[in-house]
């Protein structure tokens, strides 16, 4: 989105346009690559389950520090010189759920569930989690 302190990622998903280009991956970490086509600055939404300690932003192979706007990295443009790289733990937890008396275990990585159990046979929501 532009707004008048520059464009802003919301969302951390591959998207192309006139005005930037995003690539996201996930591997044992995340890595958000933000390539901005114009002047504007940038500011990039951070997870709030993003692990501080972790976050990581790169241009062009060097390390900038954003200054941060609540859940916002904001970088002044003219301080990029390549595409703008932000990196993060995707921590794994747990949690359950109670549905109709059935107790759901859920295994997280990051914001996405990698798996459940018990799970049904017939439509699976998610991966069957194993154990």
């Amino acid at each position: 989105v532009r707004r008048p302190a520059g464009l802003t990622v919301q969302f951390h998903f591959d998207y192309d346009d006139a005005n930037v280009r995003i690539t996201s991956k996930r591997d044992d970490k995340a890595t958000v690559t933000v390539e901005p086509r114009g002047p504007q600055n940038v500011l990039i939404r951070v997870p709030a389950w993003a692990p501080p300690q972790s976050l990581k932003f790169t241009t062009a192979g060097q390390s900038i520090r954003p200054l941060m706007l609540g859940n916002f990295a904001f970088f002044d443009r003219s301080r990029l010189q390549g595409p703008l790289v932000m990196t993060y733990d995707l921590p794994k937890h747990t949690t359950e759920e109670t549905i109709d008396g059935v107790t759901y275990t859920c295994h997280w990585r990051g914001d996405e569930i990698t798996g459940i159990q018990p799970n049904t046979e017939i439509f699976p929501f998610y991966p069957t989690a194993g154990g």
